[in-house]
C-alpha cells in the first residue's frame, strides 16, 4: 500500500531511535514514491521533544517545498 501514497510525505528519525531506527526508516523511503526522510543524529523516538528546533526547521523546510 505504501507504493501507491500520492502525497508529499516526510520521514523523519533520530539516529538513536529504537523503536523506528533509521534502517526501518529507510525501507519505508524506498517504498514511498518521492518521500524525503531525514535522520537527526544522537537524537531518540522523540525528536520533537529532544531537539524541537532541529525537528522544526525540517518539517518546516519540507513544508516549503510543497
Amino acid at each position: 500500500m505504501l507504493e501507491g501514497l500520492r502525497v508529499p510525505t516526510l520521514l523523519l528519525t533520530g539516529g538513536a531511535d529504537m523503536y523506528t531506527p533509521p534502517a526501518a526508516l529507510q525501507l519505508f523511503a524506498a517504498r514511498i514514491p518521492g518521500a524525503a526522510s531525514i535522520v537527526l543524529p544522537d537524537v531518540g523516538h522523540s525528536a520533537f521533544w529532544e531537539t524541537p528546533d532541529a525537528f522544526n526547521r525540517a518539517v518546516i523546510a519540507f513544508l516549503a517545498t510543497h
